[in-house]
């Protein structure tokens, strides 16, 4: 008797077996129908859907078979399986692969077989349909063709199964999503108002405690910022969903991006008492070209996910480089409480947090790993989660392909700090800040205090046109005014505007497209909602860039 031989890609194959969840699973009569079908078809007095596991063929369906499952080694559907085309053997008896094997000598006495594999869209052979009968037997080629048909068929049940899973899946995985968001964006939002409301009292009083004011004020700030992270993660989300991330390329400096990763995460490394270190190996290029600003919303968001499960213990993110294959390698190595093979399976599936219990213990929307993973996979690298272990820790690595270059090559290097003496040269000018809404407009000039400047409000777009003049050095415009878009106001304006006027997109879409499309058409800078201080006088300085 031969033995079966083991398909090349077995571990792949047995990954996707298992990945349809049918072993040992319940009856389906439409596949029990289909199986009826193909013995009919075949005139065959056994039918079998054969799934060939790692030990043992099991059988989803079946007719004219007591067993539920037979060992492999003995199997005739393990010798199917290496082959797409059917697998008749018309005299089991005769054959010498088979003459002597237990199920031939034996029950059911098989003498004529005939498999189809039951090959998945993704090209993996995880069991055959088979007719048996206990007399020598010859197929016509109708009749092949309809096995090879009627395969198909089940085949297709199978796969739409699958899918129907996964959808029910995702939509209790997202109703989830939406109830544990509600609470977290809820939480922040509580404080905002509640604290607000404090704010107001205390001002109101006729003797006010100064501490208590910054105190409150300060906790204001602090949910503000943690909403804003909440809705970010949200939207960058649904950006990468909607294939709306840009790549932006550029040639920049890896050591000094890395640098500026490591003066983040620092903050929060402090914050939770863990010992936290970043190492370049000295092989890796000064200079690359690519996407920074990707580059770094990866390694912060895995940097960051470390510490937050740090245990207060360390986090090491090591950078290294593998020549031959022209990637850069960057592990995030954490002594933190890790994970069960089960919350592991399912780290970067979007709206499912590992492990909801420890979850509940932090902030966050649970998207940090699918968003890395979405933007990893766009820069045409991979991500994997190397090792893990409960209580011990995590090992995540990401793999990215690059072009090395030159200082000379270096397209724009943007000072990280900058000082406010180089913003002294917009005292003295004119600002006009087109907005509907009066908060933002407030914001804007309180932001710009403590320079000696000149503002003037619009509310529409409109008003803009009609205010606007050669004397206004600085143009905040809202992209979406109640009466007007903000493109029809550039438009408008463009024959008057003047080589000293600086019109800025003001807009709550930070998505790379909506930008570029702002800066292509001849806006000379923007500003992304929210804004504070620092990034208004960006605003203002890259407008000479």
């Amino acid at each position: 008797m031969q033995t079966p031989k083991t398909p090349a890609n077995e571990m792949s194959r047995l990954k996707k077996l298992k990945s349809l969840n049918l072993l040992d699973s319940e009856a389906n009569e439409r596949l029990d129908s289909l199986v009826g079908l193909a013995a009919s078809i075949c005139d065959t007095p056994i039918a079998l859907i054969s799934l060939v596991d790692s030990n043992r063929q099991w059988f989803k369906s079946k007719i004219g078979l007591e067993a539920n499952e037979t060992p492999r080694d003995i199997s005739f559907c393990g010798h199917a399986i290496n082959q797409f085309e059917i697998l008749e053997v018309e005299n089991a008896a005769e054959d010498e692969r088979f003459w002597d094997n237990p199920l031939v000598v034996g029950d059911p006495n098989i003498k004529f077989y005939a498999g189809k594999t039951l090959s998945s869209s993704d090209g993996f052979n995880i069991g055959t349909l088979c007719v048996i009968d206990r007399k020598p037997k010859k197929l016509t080629e109708l009749q092949k063709e309809q096995l090879t048909i009627i395969s198909d068929q089940i085949m297709a049940c199978i796969e739409d199964r699958e899918e129907i899973s996964r959808l029910k899946d995702d939509v209790n995985s997202k109703a989830a999503f939406v109830a544990s968001m509600s609470h977290e964006i809820r939480t922040p939002l509580t404080s905002v108002i509640g604290f607000a409301d404090v704010l107001t009292d205390l001002v109101a009083s006729q003797d006010f405690d100064k501490d208590k004011v910054l105190q409150t004020a300060n906790i204001i700030k602090s949910s503000s910022e943690h909403l804003v992270e909440l809705v970010g993660d949200i939207l960058d989300f649904s950006k990468l969903e909607a294939r709306k991330y840009l790549i932006k390329n550029e040639t920049y400096s890896l050591s000094k991006s890395l640098k500026q990763i490591y003066n983040t995460l620092k903050i929060q490394a402090e914050k939770y008492d863990t010992k936290f270190s970043i190492q370049q190996s000295m092989l890796t290029p000064e200079y690359i070209f690519g996407d920074k600003t990707l580059l770094k919303q990866v390694i912060i968001n895995l940097g960051g996910n470390a510490l937050k499960f740090s245990n207060g213990e360390s986090v090491e993110i090591q950078v290294n480089l593998s020549r031959c294959e022209q990637l850069i390698i960057v592990d995030v190595v954490d002594t933190g409480v890790g994970m069960t093979e089960e919350e592991a399976a399912r780290v970067f599936r979007p709206f499912v947090q590992a492990n909801g219990n420890i979850a509940k213990k932090f902030d966050g929307t649970g998207l940090g790993l699918s968003i890395s993973k979405e933007i990893i996979e766009l820069m045409d690298g991979t991500i994997s989660l190397v090792k893990t272990e409960k209580g011990v820790g995590s090992h995540f690595q990401i793999s990215f392909p690059f072009i090395e270059k030159h200082e000379d090559d270096l397209t724009k290097i943007v000072q990280a700090e900058v000082s406010d003496d180089s913003h002294s040269d917009i005292n003295g000018k004119k600002v006009l800040i087109v907005d509907d809404v009066k908060e933002n407009r407030y914001l804007l000039r309180h932001y710009l205090k403590d320079f000696e400047l000149d503002f003037k409000d619009a509310a529409s777009g409109k008003d803009a046109i009609n205010k606007f003049d050669t004397s206004y050095d600085y143009i905040f415009l809202d992209m979406q005014l109640p009466d007007m878009e903000g493109i029809e106001v550039f438009n408008s304006l463009r024959e008057k505007v003047q080589s000293h006027q600086k019109i800025i997109a003001f807009t709550a879409s930070s998505t790379s497209s909506g930008i570029e499309e702002c800066m292509k058409i001849g806006f000379s800078g923007y500003l992304t909602k929210p804004f504070d201080s620092k990034s208004v006088l960006e605003s203002i300085q890259n407008t000479y860039q």
